[in-house]
């Protein structure tokens, strides 16, 4: 699976990713998982769904 996430604070960078995959094995049992992470208006012009 492929995760984008859009960062309020790039201090979070770690810990982000880390609950993303902590979330994705545990809760939802996917086993693979693939984390983007971007800075809040790095891509505000592309839709997210």
């Amino acid at each position: 699976m492929s995760v984008h996430t859009v960062l309020t604070n790039d201090n979070e960078h770690d810990a982000v990713t880390k609950r993303v995959h902590e979330l994705c094995t545990k809760e939802f049992k996917i086993s693979h998982v693939t984390v983007q992470t971007e800075c809040k208006g790095y891509a505000e012009h592309e839709t997210h769904l």
